[in-house]
């Protein structure tokens, strides 16, 4: 069988993770490169010994391509990822999908236009640590859940290539990095919420984009709220998280103990008082994404259902612009749907 030729989008930080990952994973290559400047492009025909190019029409046309994967800076990924579809491409789509409601409904449009594969890239869902949590929720271990909290501290973001992190008119908003991994593991645990509460410390860097501490209320029926509480104020990179309700609980805890040696463990009182413990393997962000993309892989080959949608990729979207929203207007926002 031949290789899956995968076109790759971006070769920053995480483009060069995506490539390494793809040459781990059996049955696929990179075949081609498309980056936004000549120093990248120069840099990954020496690494990579690929055809490469700067041009992205050129790319889709000329490139020997069965998948694009698009790892660019968020507010390229919506026209390239449509431009892919409407080629009848295949696509792996870095989060977010896109950095507004509207361009991911072009997104939305143009796949049920082509049908063809697009995954959305949340690796979280492929850690141990979340992985697990999602097994004790589906498990039933805390039985009409009450309240819930995922809480993320670290240091500020890197730059990204030209400072694109930083800029808002390509970033979108730093509420679209790590947190809208966040907000997907709360759309995978406990659904969509009914409305969104918003708050920060950051009121005057905000509008650009930029902020300290973010915390979303999220109300579901029946009385039970999340809380997702983003901070890069802090150090290294820690979450800690909770699920309570029914005399039961989960917590659990991720932590880089000396800035290197990570430890994870997740811990359970069911309803009937019992306890128990796990401590979890961790995984460097290149580990998790190979499993994501040998899963993308064996989807395309199989013709099966992605285990992250395009339909996850918005919801969570919606939940980080509705944040947005609801700090910015002070008062709760109801998040779009699909």
């Amino acid at each position: 069988m031949e290789n899956l030729r995968i076109g790759l989008v971006g070769y920053g930080r995480f483009g060069k993770i995506h490539a390494e990952a793809i040459s781990s994973t059996p049955g696929a290559e990179v075949s081609c490169v498309c980056v936004g400047s000549e120093e990248g492009a120069s840099e990954a025909r020496k690494v990579l010994g690929v055809d490469v190019y700067t041009d992205y029409d050129q790319f889709l046309e000329r490139g020997r391509i069965d998948v694009v994967d698009i790892v660019s800076p968020n507010h390229l990924h919506a026209a390239q990822a449509v431009a892919a579809i409407d080629k009848g491409k295949d696509v792996f789509l870095e989060k977010p999908i896109a950095v507004s409601i509207a361009e991911a409904r072009a997104i939305l449009e143009a796949h049920s236009r082509n049908r063809t594969t697009v995954q959305v890239g949340f690796n979280y869902r492929y850690a141990p640590f979340w992985k697990q949590i999602k097994s004790n929720m589906a498990e039933g271990l805390v039985k009409e859940p009450t309240f819930a909290r995922i809480e993320s501290w670290r240091g500020p973001f890197r730059t990204g290539s030209h400072g694109w992190r930083y800029d808002g008119s390509r970033v979108g908003h730093q509420l679209l990095e790590q947190a809208i991994h966040y907000f997907d593991i709360a759309a995978w645990c406990f659904g969509m919420p009914d409305r969104v509460w918003g708050f920060t410390d950051s009121p005057r860097t905000w509008k650009d984009g930029v902020f300290t501490t973010t915390l979303a209320v999220l109300e579901y029926p029946r009385g039970f709220k999340a809380v997702v509480a983003d901070t890069l104020n802090g150090f290294s990179e820690n979450v800690s998280v909770s699920v309570s309700g029914a005399g039961a609980m989960i917590g659990a805890i991720q932590t880089e103990l000396d800035w290197v040696t990570s430890s994870a463990w997740v811990k359970v009182k069911d309803t009937g008082g019992k306890y128990s413990a796990v401590k979890l393997a961790t995984q460097e962000e290149v580990e998790t994404m190979t499993s994501e993309l040998f899963d993308f892989v064996e989807t395309v080959r199989l013709g099966r259902e992605p285990a992250v949608t395009l339909e996850d990729g918005f919801r969570a979207l919606s939940l980080a612009l509705t944040t947005i929203a609801a700090v910015q207007s002070g008062r709760p926002e109801s998040p779009p749907l699909p």
